[in-house]
Formats: C-alpha cells, structure tokens, sequence
C-alpha cells in the first residue's frame, strides 16, 4: 500500500462549542456558573446538563440534574458537579484505543471513526486544528497533521489521542487537586493492599492524587523534587497505575503509569515504571508500542532481563524479524532456557522459513 493522504476539513469541527453558546442563552449561563470546560466536555461525552441548583449565599452551584444516553436509551441522573466531572471523565477515558482500518476510499464517517467522533470535538476544545489524515505502512498506525499554537506537526494517532485524554484529566480535575493532599504514608498502605489483592481500596486510596500531581509537575516546584520524591511519587503511581489495569480500567491505569514515568523521570523507579507499563500495553494487545518502553527499561536496568523475550515478540509483531533474531542470538548467549526462546523461533521459522534455517545453519558453522 503507498501513502495515503486525506484531507479533513469535511470532518473537522473547529468553532462548534462557540457556535452552540451563541445560539443556546442558557449553555452560556451554565457556562458562567459551572465554567465552560465542564459543559463542553459534558457534550463531548454525551451529558446534557437540564438544571442547576445554587447556593443562594455563595452563588455557587451545589447540585445539578443531567441526562446522558446508554445504549440508545436516556438515563436522568443528579448530583454535585463533582459527581458529573467524575461521570464525564469515565466516559471519555472509557473508549477502547483502538485504530479502525481504512478502506481504500474512506468516506467522510469512516474518516471520523478511524479519528474517534469524540476525539474530533475535543480537539478545538483543547487548541488542535486537524489537517490531513496520513496512513503508510512504513507507520504503525495512521497519523495526524494539525495545528497548535507552536506550528505543525504530524504525530500517531494514538498519542493524539493520549494528549487529549491527559488534558480532560487535567481540566476536569483541577477544582478538586487544591483540596486533596499528598501522604505519602498512605503509599505503604496502598501497597499492603495491593499485595493482599484489594485493587479497589488502592484505587480509592491513591486515585485522587491523579489530577494534583499532574499539574504539580508542570511546576517549578515539581521540576525541582528530589529523586528519591520523585521515585516515591512514581511508585505509589505505579501502584494505582496497576490497580486499576487490574480492575478493568486499562485506559485509566495507562495514563496514571504514563505520570508515574514522567515522575521517576531516570531516577531509581524509572526501570521498573517502564516494565510495568510496557506489561500493561502488552496484556492489552500492544506489542509494537512496548518496544520502545521496553529498551528503555533495559537502557536504565541492563540486569533485569525479565521482559527480553517480549522485545522479540514486539519485533515479530512489527515486522521485523531480523532485529527479532538478534535477541534470540542474544538470550542463547546469556544462557537462558531453550523453553524461553522456543516460541520466538517457531514464529521466525513459520515467518521466514528456509531462510531462517539456512541462517541457524550458517551461524552453527560459524560458532563451531
């Protein structure tokens, strides 16, 4: 297949939130009570808001009454606005992140599916202007071209996508980060929890300090910590990064270990940061995208050679059988057990075939 270009201006929906404030009076007044994040992502993700009660003192809104679809029916739901960020927040990280395979001459719907409906409206929200669509097969999924405010830049589908789920996370959450305080304390008893198979009380425990410490990082302070903090900081996120992936919220278990790693940066729990989330993406069907994570841990623990065969499996799944080769060539030499690298080398013999066996007879005579 050659390159394929195609262009979005058909699809993009740049502007649709303004024109929607501009032509409903009352979104613009839920907007000046509740702040145009919450409502515009509460539209991305499927929530009409239909009242608001407020504080007579205050001015502030203390309970609202929404509607949002389920499974083509309408489901009346109430609560403080922290209850519908939390609602809003599960329902756009709660997408699978998968890439739909386009036909030959995508239509404009196929076009915006292969993007993620939702994804084409929150990208104006955060400052992002879709320009062309490119799939090759030297990339390993589709990318995007678009615009922000230091230019363009082409970049894969799926860290579109992550960026996006980053800043919804971010905004969604930021009312609640002032009041929530970090103890680490509390880091050693999610792990005795986590160790006695309790995920959720991990969950419970450490998952409000998603929101706070991704906004601490941005700051001077947070730039500043030290690396046995960072380290800390990263494994308690680790930990909830886990927990969740083992309650079912892979999505939301990703993007905490992704924080994790940028908080353990290189410091002592970076290897085993990137382990784990190389783990996650391989349970969930993602080898390719493991490489990367995987050399990068073997870059920062050259000793802990646990996830070596999956590096060859990443390559297989990659097409790239020679590189593939070389880390079988590499365990051998490391000694490790023939049943270790016994499915790597029936992938390469039913890939290669006599190719590979006039190779392993070339390499013998040469070793011997």
């Amino acid at each position: 297949m050659s390159a394929r270009s195609f262009d979005l201006d058909v699809i993009r929906s740049d502007g649709w939130f303004e024109r929607l404030v501009t032509s409903v009076p009352a979104l613009g007044r839920l907007c000046e009570s509740l702040g145009e994040a919450l409502v515009a992502l509460s539209l991305v993700a499927g929530f009409r808001i239909v009242s608001a009660g407020l504080d007579r003192a205050s001015g502030e809104v203390t309970t609202l009454q929404w509607v949002r679809d389920a499974e083509g029916s309408e489901v009346t739901d109430s609560g403080p606005p922290d209850a519908l960020r939390s609602e809003v927040m599960a329902a756009l990280l709660g997408d699978a992140d998968e890439v739909v395979e386009l036909s030959d001459e995508p239509t404009d719907n196929e076009l915006r599916d292969c993007i993620g409906a939702r994804y084409v409206l929150l990208a104006p929200l955060f400052g992002l202007t879709l320009l062309r669509l490119e799939a090759d097969v030297e990339f390993e999924e589709p990318r995007l071209v678009l615009t922000h405010e230091r230019g363009q830049e082409a970049v894969a589908l799926r860290q579109f996508r992550r960026f996006l789920r980053s800043r919804v996370i971010d905004v969604l959450q930021q009312q609640r980060a002032r009041s929530v305080a970090i103890d680490l304390e509390q880091a050693e008893v999610a792990r005795q929890d986590f160790e006695a198979g309790r995920y959720d009380d991990v969950a419970t425990r450490l998952g409000p300090w998603v929101a706070p410490l991704l906004m601490y990082l941005r700051t001077p302070e947070g730039a500043a910590l030290d690396p046995k903090t960072r380290a800390d900081l990263g494994r308690a996120l680790g930990l909830l990064g886990e927990s969740l992936h083992l309650l079912g919220r892979s999505e939301e278990g990703e993007e905490t270990l992704r924080l994790a790693v940028q908080y353990a940066h290189d410091g002592p729990a970076a290897g085993e940061l990137y382990r784990t989330l190389a783990r996650l993406l391989i349970a969930t069907g993602r080898r390719v995208e493991s490489i990367g994570l995987i050399r990068r841990a073997l870059s920062l623990e050259p000793a802990v050679r646990e996830l070596v065969p999956d590096l060859a499996h990443g390559y297989l799944a990659a097409g790239r059988a020679v590189a593939a080769i070389g880390v079988v060539r590499e365990l051998r030499a490391s000694g490790a057990d023939h049943v270790v690298t016994e499915s790597i080398e029936v992938e390469l013999r039913e890939r290669l075939g006599d190719h590979y066996a006039r190779f392993e007879a070339h390499v013998a005579h040469a070793d011997g």
